[in-house]
Formats: structure tokens, sequence, C-alpha cells
């Protein structure tokens, strides 16, 4: 359970001069070396709203970027404020971390080809560190 409604409240947001600067310099960057760019909102009920996702999006569409707003998939999530967060909806607990987590890793699987490292020598320190985390069985 979080705010009913949560991402309503607020008024017409645009991306700030500095924000938008420093966004632009990534996608440059990245499209120089032909990297994909996804933008993302973390869950956040204490200062995101729709027209800062609205403003997100337009922004990749501009660009043909992908946007992801976790803050439209807290069901799948399965988000509770009061439990995945640390300070009922502004930080996610190491729970609402986990949970986004593992929703991000199945949102890059299912569109993005990225190559799976486990397994390999090189990425074992890693790999522990998410088996310690629990994020991989």
């Amino acid at each position: 359970e979080g705010p009913e409604d949560y991402m309503a409240v607020g008024e017409q947001v645009r991306i700030n001069s500095v924000s938008r600067k420093y966004l632009d310099e990534i996608r440059e960057f990245l499209s120089e070396r032909q990297v994909p760019l996804l933008i993302t909102a973390a869950p956040n009920a204490k200062n995101w709203t729709y027209s800062k996702s609205d403003s997100l999006k337009e922004y990749a569409d501009k660009y043909g970027l992908d946007f992801l707003d976790l803050n439209l998939h807290l069901e799948d999530m399965g988000i509770d404020w009061r439990s995945d967060t640390m300070d009922a909806g502004n930080h996610m607990s190491f729970s609402g971390s986990k949970k986004t987590t593992l929703f991000l890793e199945e949102y890059l699987r299912d569109n993005y080809e990225l190559p799976d490292h486990r397994g390999e020598a090189e990425y074992e320190g890693w790999i522990k560190d998410n088996e310690e985390y629990g994020l991989y069985p």
C-alpha cells in the first residue's frame, strides 16, 4: 500500500537545464559508440509525478530512446511502500531494491540482446555478490 495515486500530484515539469545537459552528453556519448540508452525512473512515491514521467518520455521519443517508468509497474513488481522502502516511498529498502532489480533484469532480457556472463571466471566476484544477496539461486 502506498499513497493513493501519488503520481497525479504536481504541476507540469520540464527537465531542468543541468539535467538536460548531462542527459544530452550521455545520449551523445553512447550514440557515438552505438550503445543503446534506456532511460529509467525508479519507484518513488515522494518525488515522482506523471508530469515528470511525461517529460522523460517526450525526451526519449524525440531521440528514439527507450523509456521505462518503473512507477507504472509497481503491481508487477509487488512493491509495498511500507516494507519495500526505507522512508514510505522515497528510497527503496533491500527488499524493494531486489524486486526492482529482478523486474529490470527481466525487462532487459526480454527487450535487449545482452550476453549472460554467469559461469565466466572474469565475472566470478559479481556473480558471487548476486548470489549472496539472493538475486540468483
